[in-house]
């Protein structure tokens, strides 16, 4: 995504989220491919992180596409998201999403613990 249009969906983003038009934010995030969502939600504060990450389980986005998403945030920002959701929703997530999430939580513990940037070499 270009970052006129990173700053455009930002700033309406940012807009739907304080006017608490939820429905509009929904409708312009289906529009949206997968990992232009992942950059919008690193881009946002950790308050608008969890309203987006909410809106897209409470309309019951498809489990393969929140794994998507997921999986092109980076690995800190992805934990943090994660850690919030509550049990049952971690229960709907499929495989993907949970092997992806002990990948992540095992580079986010080591990079804590040894306090130094983790770079994941693609196979």
């Amino acid at each position: 995504m270009k970052q006129a249009a990173l700053q455009k969906l930002l700033r309406y983003t940012k807009q739907f989220i304080k006017l608490r038009t939820l429905g509009h934010l929904w409708n312009a995030l289906e529009k949206i491919h997968y990992a232009d969502i992942a950059t919008l939600i690193e881009n946002l504060s950790a308050q608008e992180q969890k309203i987006i990450i909410q809106l897209l389980l409470d309309r019951k986005l498809e489990t393969s596409k929140f794994a998507e998403i997921i999986s092109e945030i980076r690995p800190d920002v992805a934990v943090q998201l994660l850690s919030n959701l509550k049990l049952n929703q971690i229960d709907n997530l499929n495989f993907f999403l949970i092997k992806k999430i002990s990948i992540l939580s095992t580079l986010y513990i080591l990079k804590k613990k040894y306090k130094k940037k983790i770079i994941m070499k693609k196979t």
